[in-house]
């Protein structure tokens, strides 16, 4: 899951700008989709129909060598494969 590596994923896609924060007081006992504000493009250098996730890392991974490094590692060892790409 996402969340071992970060408490508010954010996805920016076609259009769509929202996060997750598993710290508020989710309603129902569920992870909510809040929205934000989108990426700026130019400051990304990512086109307007790519899809972007901004994971911004946990404290215990943060200022931690070895494991932003075996972070990396694992995230350059996903096959294109295994990506899904959902049009609707």
């Amino acid at each position: 899951s996402v969340f071992v590596i970060t408490d508010t994923p954010a996805i920016h896609s076609n259009g769509f700008h929202f996060k997750f924060d598993v710290n508020l007081d989710p309603k129902f006992g569920y992870i909510v989709p809040i929205p934000v504000a989108p990426l700026p493009i130019e400051q990304h250098n990512v086109q307007e129909t790519a899809t972007c996730f901004d994971l911004p890392l946990k404290l215990t991974f943060q200022g931690k060598t070895s494991k932003s490094t075996e972070l990396r590692a694992s995230f350059s060892s996903i096959s294109p494969l295994l990506l899904l790409f959902l049009r609707k």
